[in-house]
């Protein structure tokens, strides 16, 4: 029976920097609204999903960390746009 060493298997995994250049890749015009910018910060969540979906992965820590915090990114950045609409609406 052959036996798997970490570093094979590692071989096969997905790690961060694969995932964030597909991502910085996708990144929105400077002049991007808040929304375009929230929906790329959740894609970036989405990218990661293959690393935060396993525990066992080396990576999972830092992963599960960055998608925390794009995650709060983009909920911050529609909660902004939703309060400038609202505001706007009050004028």
């Amino acid at each position: 029976m052959p036996s798997t060493t970490p570093a094979a298997t590692a071989a096969h995994e997905p790690r961060i920097c694969e995932l964030l250049a597909t991502w910085q890749a996708s990144a929105p015009p400077m002049n991007a609204s808040n929304a375009e910018v929230a929906d790329w910060f959740a894609l970036s969540v989405r990218l990661l999903t293959p690393i935060t979906g396993n525990p066992a992965h080396p990576q999972y820590a830092e992963a599960c960390e960055l998608a925390r915090e794009n995650s709060h990114d983009a909920l911050a950045l529609r909660q902004g746009d939703q309060a400038a609409a609202g505001s706007a609406g009050a004028r």
